[in-house]
Protein backbone atom coordinates (compact mmCIF):
# COMPACT_ATOMS: atom_id res chain seq x y z
CA UNK A 1 0.00 0.00 0.00
CA UNK A 2 1.19 3.51 -0.83
CA UNK A 3 -0.17 6.63 0.84
CA UNK A 4 0.53 10.08 -0.62
CA UNK A 5 -0.61 13.66 -0.04
CA UNK A 6 -1.13 16.73 -2.17
CA UNK A 7 -2.28 20.28 -1.46
CA UNK A 8 -4.11 22.71 -3.75
CA UNK A 9 -5.12 26.31 -3.13
CA UNK A 10 -8.79 26.57 -4.12
CA UNK A 11 -9.63 30.03 -5.45
CA UNK A 12 -13.07 31.52 -4.95
CA UNK A 13 -14.88 33.06 -7.90
CA UNK A 14 -15.62 36.01 -5.63
CA UNK A 15 -14.52 36.80 -2.04
CA UNK A 16 -16.59 34.73 0.40
CA UNK A 17 -17.55 36.55 3.58
CA UNK A 18 -19.17 35.18 6.71
CA UNK A 19 -19.19 36.47 10.29
CA UNK A 20 -15.84 34.73 10.93
CA UNK A 21 -14.13 36.72 8.17
CA UNK A 22 -13.57 36.82 4.41
CA UNK A 23 -11.70 34.32 2.21
CA UNK A 24 -10.47 34.55 -1.36
CA UNK A 25 -8.97 31.05 -1.31
CA UNK A 26 -8.88 27.92 0.85
CA UNK A 27 -6.10 25.34 1.05
CA UNK A 28 -7.31 21.80 0.62
CA UNK A 29 -5.59 18.48 1.29
CA UNK A 30 -5.88 15.40 -0.91
CA UNK A 31 -4.85 11.98 0.37
CA UNK A 32 -4.37 9.05 -2.00
CA UNK A 33 -4.29 5.38 -1.04
CA UNK A 34 -2.88 3.14 -3.79
CA UNK A 35 -2.95 -0.65 -3.58
CA UNK A 36 -3.59 -3.53 -6.00
CA UNK A 37 -3.79 -1.03 -8.87
CA UNK A 38 -6.74 0.69 -7.17
CA UNK A 39 -6.55 4.28 -5.96
CA UNK A 40 -8.75 5.83 -3.32
CA UNK A 41 -8.77 9.59 -2.84
CA UNK A 42 -9.96 11.72 0.05
CA UNK A 43 -10.14 15.45 0.70
CA UNK A 44 -10.29 17.87 3.58
CA UNK A 45 -10.55 21.58 2.92
CA UNK A 46 -8.73 23.42 5.72
CA UNK A 47 -10.96 26.35 6.64
CA UNK A 48 -8.76 28.74 8.69
CA UNK A 49 -11.42 29.15 11.41
CA UNK A 50 -10.29 25.86 12.98
CA UNK A 51 -6.62 26.83 13.26
CA UNK A 52 -5.11 23.78 11.53
CA UNK A 53 -2.91 24.18 8.45
CA UNK A 54 -2.50 21.77 5.56
CA UNK A 55 1.21 21.51 6.35
CA UNK A 56 0.38 20.38 9.89
CA UNK A 57 -1.96 17.72 8.50
CA UNK A 58 0.60 16.49 5.97
CA UNK A 59 3.35 16.34 8.59
CA UNK A 60 1.05 14.38 10.90
CA UNK A 61 -0.02 11.91 8.22
CA UNK A 62 3.54 11.35 7.03
CA UNK A 63 4.77 10.80 10.57
CA UNK A 64 2.14 8.08 11.05
CA UNK A 65 2.43 6.51 7.61
CA UNK A 66 3.50 3.08 8.85
CA UNK A 67 0.71 2.96 11.44
CA UNK A 68 -1.87 3.86 8.78
CA UNK A 69 -0.52 1.22 6.41
CA UNK A 70 -0.84 -1.34 9.21
CA UNK A 71 -4.57 -0.63 9.39
CA UNK A 72 -5.16 -1.40 5.76
CA UNK A 73 -7.75 -4.14 5.30
CA UNK A 74 -9.33 -3.54 8.71
CA UNK A 75 -13.05 -2.75 9.10
CA UNK A 76 -14.06 0.87 8.79
CA UNK A 77 -14.80 1.06 12.50
CA UNK A 78 -11.41 -0.33 13.50
CA UNK A 79 -9.68 1.87 10.92
CA UNK A 80 -11.36 5.09 12.03
CA UNK A 81 -11.15 4.44 15.78
CA UNK A 82 -7.40 4.00 15.43
CA UNK A 83 -6.80 7.09 13.27
CA UNK A 84 -9.05 9.02 15.65
CA UNK A 85 -6.70 8.09 18.48
CA UNK A 86 -3.54 8.64 16.42
CA UNK A 87 -4.51 12.01 14.91
CA UNK A 88 -5.86 13.63 18.09
CA UNK A 89 -7.68 16.89 17.40
CA UNK A 90 -6.78 17.07 13.71
CA UNK A 91 -10.21 16.32 12.21
CA UNK A 92 -9.06 17.43 8.75
CA UNK A 93 -6.39 14.72 8.53
CA UNK A 94 -8.88 12.13 9.81
CA UNK A 95 -11.41 13.17 7.17
CA UNK A 96 -9.06 13.02 4.19
CA UNK A 97 -7.67 9.61 5.16
CA UNK A 98 -11.09 8.16 6.04
CA UNK A 99 -12.69 9.23 2.74
CA UNK A 100 -9.73 7.81 0.80
CA UNK A 101 -10.13 4.48 2.61
CA UNK A 102 -13.88 4.32 1.88
CA UNK A 103 -13.25 5.23 -1.75
CA UNK A 104 -10.65 2.47 -2.09
CA UNK A 105 -12.85 -0.15 -0.42
CA UNK A 106 -15.88 0.75 -2.56
CA UNK A 107 -13.78 0.52 -5.72
CA UNK A 108 -12.37 -2.81 -4.54
CA UNK A 109 -15.96 -4.02 -4.12
CA UNK A 110 -16.75 -2.67 -7.64
CA UNK A 111 -19.57 -0.52 -6.30
CA UNK A 112 -20.37 3.19 -6.22
CA UNK A 113 -20.02 4.50 -2.70
CA UNK A 114 -23.74 4.79 -2.02
CA UNK A 115 -24.28 1.10 -2.91
CA UNK A 116 -21.25 0.06 -0.87
CA UNK A 117 -22.90 1.81 2.11
CA UNK A 118 -26.25 0.12 1.45
CA UNK A 119 -27.91 3.37 0.36
CA UNK A 120 -29.90 4.37 -2.73
CA UNK A 121 -30.51 7.42 -4.86
CA UNK A 122 -34.26 7.69 -4.27
CA UNK A 123 -35.75 11.07 -3.28
CA UNK A 124 -32.45 12.86 -2.67
CA UNK A 125 -32.69 16.38 -1.26
CA UNK A 126 -31.62 19.14 -3.63
CA UNK A 127 -28.78 21.38 -2.55
CA UNK A 128 -29.15 24.97 -1.50
CA UNK A 129 -26.77 27.67 -2.75
CA UNK A 130 -24.93 29.80 -0.19
CA UNK A 131 -25.07 33.58 -0.43
CA UNK A 132 -22.10 35.09 1.39
CA UNK A 133 -22.28 38.41 3.24
CA UNK A 134 -21.93 41.38 0.88
CA UNK A 135 -23.68 44.57 -0.08
CA UNK A 136 -27.41 43.69 -0.25
CA UNK A 137 -27.61 44.64 -3.93
CA UNK A 138 -24.76 42.23 -4.74
CA UNK A 139 -26.39 39.43 -2.75
CA UNK A 140 -29.67 40.12 -4.53
CA UNK A 141 -27.99 39.99 -7.93
CA UNK A 142 -26.55 36.54 -7.14
CA UNK A 143 -29.96 35.30 -6.04
CA UNK A 144 -31.69 36.70 -9.14
CA UNK A 145 -29.19 35.06 -11.49
CA UNK A 146 -29.12 31.68 -9.75
CA UNK A 147 -30.99 28.59 -10.99
CA UNK A 148 -30.48 26.70 -7.73
CA UNK A 149 -33.71 25.73 -5.93
CA UNK A 150 -33.08 27.31 -2.50
CA UNK A 151 -30.64 29.60 -0.70
CA UNK A 152 -28.70 29.71 2.53
CA UNK A 153 -28.11 33.34 3.46
CA UNK A 154 -25.07 34.20 5.57
CA UNK A 155 -25.91 36.72 8.28
CA UNK A 156 -24.02 38.30 11.16
CA UNK A 157 -23.72 41.92 10.05
CA UNK A 158 -25.17 45.17 11.33
CA UNK A 159 -28.47 45.11 9.42
CA UNK A 160 -29.36 41.44 9.18
CA UNK A 161 -33.13 41.80 9.29
CA UNK A 162 -33.24 44.62 6.76
CA UNK A 163 -30.91 42.70 4.45
CA UNK A 164 -32.98 39.55 4.68
CA UNK A 165 -36.25 41.37 4.00
CA UNK A 166 -34.65 43.05 1.00
CA UNK A 167 -33.41 39.73 -0.40
CA UNK A 168 -36.79 38.07 -0.01
CA UNK A 169 -38.09 40.56 -2.54
CA UNK A 170 -35.94 38.98 -5.25
CA UNK A 171 -37.00 35.35 -4.94
CA UNK A 172 -39.86 33.17 -3.79
CA UNK A 173 -37.55 30.17 -3.38
CA UNK A 174 -36.98 28.78 0.13
CA UNK A 175 -34.48 30.61 2.35
CA UNK A 176 -32.56 29.36 5.35
CA UNK A 177 -30.10 31.56 7.26
CA UNK A 178 -26.71 30.84 8.78
CA UNK A 179 -25.48 33.27 11.41
CA UNK A 180 -22.18 31.48 12.17
CA UNK A 181 -22.50 32.25 15.89
CA UNK A 182 -22.58 36.05 15.44
CA UNK A 183 -25.64 37.02 17.54
CA UNK A 184 -26.11 37.49 21.25
CA UNK A 185 -29.14 35.91 22.94
CA UNK A 186 -31.01 39.20 23.45
CA UNK A 187 -30.46 40.17 19.82
CA UNK A 188 -31.72 36.82 18.59
CA UNK A 189 -34.83 36.99 20.80
CA UNK A 190 -35.61 40.46 19.45
CA UNK A 191 -35.21 39.32 15.84
CA UNK A 192 -37.17 36.06 16.11
CA UNK A 193 -40.74 37.40 15.62
CA UNK A 194 -39.78 39.06 12.33
CA UNK A 195 -37.68 36.10 11.21
CA UNK A 196 -40.58 33.71 11.80
CA UNK A 197 -42.80 35.85 9.58
CA UNK A 198 -40.31 35.45 6.72
CA UNK A 199 -41.03 31.70 6.57
CA UNK A 200 -37.42 30.52 6.80
CA UNK A 201 -36.66 26.81 6.61
CA UNK A 202 -34.39 27.11 9.63
CA UNK A 203 -31.93 29.37 11.48
CA UNK A 204 -28.44 27.90 11.76
CA UNK A 205 -26.09 28.58 14.70
CA UNK A 206 -27.37 31.99 15.80
CA UNK A 207 -25.26 32.07 19.00
CA UNK A 208 -21.72 31.15 20.04
CA UNK A 209 -20.90 27.44 19.94
CA UNK A 210 -20.62 27.08 23.71
CA UNK A 211 -24.01 28.70 24.39
CA UNK A 212 -25.90 25.42 24.21
CA UNK A 213 -28.54 26.21 26.83
CA UNK A 214 -29.15 29.66 25.35
CA UNK A 215 -29.93 27.99 22.03
CA UNK A 216 -32.46 25.91 23.95
CA UNK A 217 -34.21 29.13 24.97
CA UNK A 218 -34.49 30.12 21.30
CA UNK A 219 -35.77 26.67 20.41
CA UNK A 220 -38.56 26.97 22.98
CA UNK A 221 -39.83 30.31 21.71
CA UNK A 222 -39.28 29.88 17.95
CA UNK A 223 -41.58 28.15 15.49
CA UNK A 224 -38.71 28.32 12.98
CA UNK A 225 -36.33 25.40 13.62
CA UNK A 226 -32.96 26.16 15.20
CA UNK A 227 -30.01 24.16 13.83
CA UNK A 228 -26.54 23.59 15.30
CA UNK A 229 -23.34 23.77 13.27
CA UNK A 230 -20.37 24.95 15.31
CA UNK A 231 -22.05 23.56 18.45
CA UNK A 232 -22.22 20.05 16.98
CA UNK A 233 -18.70 18.99 16.15
CA UNK A 234 -18.79 15.23 16.67
CA UNK A 235 -20.84 12.29 17.97
CA UNK A 236 -20.32 13.41 21.58
CA UNK A 237 -22.17 16.67 20.85
CA UNK A 238 -25.30 15.13 19.33
CA UNK A 239 -26.89 14.19 22.67
CA UNK A 240 -26.65 17.65 24.23
CA UNK A 241 -27.75 19.31 21.00
CA UNK A 242 -30.93 17.21 20.95
CA UNK A 243 -32.27 19.08 23.97
CA UNK A 244 -31.45 22.54 22.67
CA UNK A 245 -31.75 22.43 18.88
CA UNK A 246 -34.21 21.12 16.32
CA UNK A 247 -31.50 19.90 13.96
CA UNK A 248 -27.78 19.63 13.33
CA UNK A 249 -25.42 20.32 10.43
CA UNK A 250 -22.97 17.45 9.90
CA UNK A 251 -19.82 18.19 7.89
CA UNK A 252 -17.33 15.48 6.99
CA UNK A 253 -14.34 17.76 7.47
CA UNK A 254 -15.63 18.82 10.87
CA UNK A 255 -16.43 15.41 12.35
CA UNK A 256 -13.52 13.55 10.74
CA UNK A 257 -14.89 11.65 7.77
CA UNK A 258 -17.58 9.25 6.61
CA UNK A 259 -17.50 6.81 9.52
CA UNK A 260 -18.18 9.37 12.27
CA UNK A 261 -20.76 11.10 10.07
CA UNK A 262 -22.70 7.85 9.80
CA UNK A 263 -22.55 7.50 13.58
CA UNK A 264 -23.89 11.02 14.00
CA UNK A 265 -26.72 10.43 11.54
CA UNK A 266 -27.79 7.28 13.37
CA UNK A 267 -27.80 8.96 16.78
CA UNK A 268 -29.51 12.10 15.50
CA UNK A 269 -32.35 10.01 14.04
CA UNK A 270 -32.73 8.18 17.35
CA UNK A 271 -33.09 11.57 19.05
CA UNK A 272 -35.58 12.88 16.45
CA UNK A 273 -33.27 15.61 15.16
CA UNK A 274 -33.46 16.96 11.64
CA UNK A 275 -30.19 16.71 9.73
CA UNK A 276 -28.38 18.84 7.21
CA UNK A 277 -25.14 17.66 5.61
CA UNK A 278 -23.04 20.69 4.78
CA UNK A 279 -19.82 21.38 2.96
CA UNK A 280 -16.85 23.67 3.13
CA UNK A 281 -15.32 25.44 0.14
CA UNK A 282 -14.02 22.19 -1.33
CA UNK A 283 -13.43 20.44 -4.63
CA UNK A 284 -15.58 17.89 -6.41
CA UNK A 285 -13.88 15.12 -4.39
CA UNK A 286 -15.48 16.30 -1.16
CA UNK A 287 -18.74 17.30 -2.83
CA UNK A 288 -19.06 13.93 -4.60
CA UNK A 289 -18.62 12.14 -1.27
CA UNK A 290 -21.39 14.21 0.30
CA UNK A 291 -23.68 13.50 -2.64
CA UNK A 292 -23.35 9.74 -2.08
CA UNK A 293 -24.47 10.22 1.55
CA UNK A 294 -27.29 12.66 0.86
CA UNK A 295 -30.13 10.13 1.03
CA UNK A 296 -29.51 9.99 4.79
CA UNK A 297 -30.39 13.63 5.50
CA UNK A 298 -33.22 16.15 5.23
CA UNK A 299 -31.18 19.02 3.78
CA UNK A 300 -27.89 19.16 1.92
CA UNK A 301 -25.42 21.88 0.96
CA UNK A 302 -23.23 20.79 -1.97
CA UNK A 303 -22.29 24.14 -3.50
CA UNK A 304 -18.64 24.21 -2.39
CA UNK A 305 -17.14 23.35 -5.79
CA UNK A 306 -19.58 25.68 -7.57
CA UNK A 307 -17.99 28.62 -5.73
CA UNK A 308 -14.54 27.87 -7.16
CA UNK A 309 -12.56 29.28 -10.09
CA UNK A 310 -10.28 26.25 -10.15
CA UNK A 311 -11.97 23.00 -9.15
CA UNK A 312 -9.07 20.54 -9.58
CA UNK A 313 -11.38 17.51 -9.73
CA UNK A 314 -14.22 15.97 -11.70
CA UNK A 315 -16.94 13.87 -10.11
CA UNK A 316 -20.61 14.05 -9.30
CA UNK A 317 -22.04 17.15 -11.00
CA UNK A 318 -24.41 19.43 -9.11
CA UNK A 319 -26.76 20.93 -11.69
CA UNK A 320 -29.39 23.37 -10.46
CA UNK A 321 -28.85 21.88 -7.00
CA UNK A 322 -29.43 18.29 -8.15
CA UNK A 323 -26.68 15.66 -7.96
CA UNK A 324 -26.00 14.00 -11.31
CA UNK A 325 -24.01 10.82 -10.67
CA UNK A 326 -21.54 9.20 -13.04
CA UNK A 327 -21.11 5.47 -13.52
CA UNK A 328 -17.81 5.19 -11.68
CA UNK A 329 -17.22 3.14 -8.55
CA UNK A 330 -16.26 4.74 -5.25
CA UNK A 331 -17.32 8.36 -4.87
CA UNK A 332 -16.72 8.86 -8.59
CA UNK A 333 -14.30 11.78 -8.34
CA UNK A 334 -10.72 12.10 -9.58
CA UNK A 335 -8.13 14.83 -9.90
CA UNK A 336 -7.92 16.32 -13.37
CA UNK A 337 -4.12 16.29 -13.57
CA UNK A 338 -3.72 12.61 -12.64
Amino acid sequence: MKLSTKTVSLENKTPFRISHGVRTHTDTLFVKISHEEIEGIGEASHVPYYGITVKESIDLIESLNSEIEGLFGKSHEVFWRRIDALFGQNHFAKCAVDIAYYDWQAKKAAKPLYQYLGLNLDDLPASCFTIGMDKPENMAETISESDWPSFKIKLGGENDLETLKYLKGFSEKPFKVDVNAAWELEEAIALLPELVLLGLEFIEQPLAKDKILEHGILKEISTTPIFADESCFSISDVEKCALNFDGINIKLTKCGGIYPALEMVKRARELDLKIMMGCMTESSVGISTIAHLSSLVDYVDMDGAALLKNDPADGVNIIKGVAVFNEKNGHGASLKDD
